[in-house]
């Protein structure tokens, strides 16, 4: 069963490292904004040392290090979709059963899944319990390679319609 569900882990590794990436160009962009609020700040009180106090509002103001401490940090967190994926390697879930796993609103589960349905990384399935339409699940394997080969016939069929 594990093997069934490498190609989810690798989605997942490149999916973290892209988010890694992401992180560090937001780290770098709130480093060039810090740059310029000093800038801003040496032109509104010139030849003031970044431990003396500078005006940052009317009537008021802080030492440089303590205006920079307060500027907003992103912080990363996992998507919707990942945390999905995460959860149904556990086994099928329910759209109220992820949304309370996750703590998001059921029709943000459902986007999700629709979308994840649609990449092929989620199968839909009836309910058998009363009270649920439908339950999700990760795809089998035998589901991937069907999956694969119909993909591989759509492009065999546009490549035969384009010659």
């Amino acid at each position: 069963m594990a093997d069934a569900h490498d190609w989810i882990e690798d989605d997942i590794r490149r999916w973290e490292a892209r988010l890694e990436r992401a992180s560090k160009a937001l780290e770098l962009l709130y480093g060039l904004r810090q740059l310029k609020q000093e800038e801003e700040l040496e032109k509104q009180a010139p030849g003031v040392s970044k431990a003396e106090s500078v005006p940052v509002g009317p009537g008021t103001s802080a030492t440089l290090p303590t205006v920079v401490a307060r500027l907003p940090i992103p912080t990363a967190r996992r998507s919707a979709r990942d945390q999905i994926l995460d959860l149904l390697k556990e086994g099928g879930n329910s759209i109220p059963g992820l949304a309370n796993a996750i703590g998001i609103t059921a029709q943000g589960i459902s986007n999700a899944l629709v979308k994840l349905e649609e990449d092929g990384l989620v199968v839909r399935e009836e309910a058998s319990e009363p009270g649920l339409r439908y339950v999700f699940r990760l795809p089998t394997d035998e589901e991937r390679a069907q999956a694969r080969d119909d993909d591989a016939a759509a492009d065999a069929a546009i490549e035969a319609a384009l010659d």
